[in-house]
């Protein structure tokens, strides 16, 4: 994983942490944290907690070499890709970063694709999510029950973000499997 502030690389960032077998982003600022290497055709599963019902974050995918970068530095606002939310009560909810384009029925996004289904996702408690990310196409699952799906995203291998949105969000139980074609 790299830290990054604001786009940019931020080694010397104090806004995550790990401790007592967690992942926690602190509430401090405003970044994520980045896979070093990229992936293709991966089902990514893990359980995170909010600490309350603001606590807002999200996972990035399908960022992506081209969507990082633009004449061999990285894009303005670090790039372009899909996030999942996981504000309580929108989690699942799927936003275009950047440039990003990506579809939902049929049709292009413009900003965000609200969740299909409702599923249970409490604040202060551990929920769990699963990403199928597979040839362009994210499947969002949340407690079990499918959420959300968007299709015409970028193919290829692209790293995984998750996002500090100012708000402190514990992660447990990462789990990257490959999907296959």
């Amino acid at each position: 994983w790299e830290v990054f502030e604001n786009g940019r690389a931020a080694p010397d960032s104090d806004s995550w942490e790990v401790h007592d077998d967690l992942l926690v982003s602190m509430g401090r600022g405003r970044g994520d944290i980045r896979t070093t290497t990229r992936f293709d055709n991966y089902v990514l599963s893990l359980d995170y907690r909010t600490e309350d019902k603001r606590g807002d974050g999200g996972i990035g995918v399908m960022l992506t070499k081209k969507n990082e970068f633009q004449n061999g530095k990285i894009r303005p606002g670090g790039g372009s890709y899909l996030e999942v939310q996981l504000l309580p009560g929108r989690t699942g909810d799927i936003y275009v970063i950047g440039a990003f384009q990506a579809q939902a029925k049929g049709k292009r996004i413009n900003f965000s694709n609200r969740r299909t289904a409702e599923a249970a996702d409490p604040a202060a408690q551990w929920n769990s999510m699963k990403l199928t990310v597979r040839n362009g196409t994210v499947e969002v699952e949340v407690n079990g029950t499918q959420v959300n799906r968007v299709t015409g995203g970028s193919k290829g291998p692209g790293k995984i973000v998750l996002r500090n949105e100012a708000k402190k969000i514990s992660y447990r139980n990462l789990l990257l499997l490959p999907a296959g074609p």
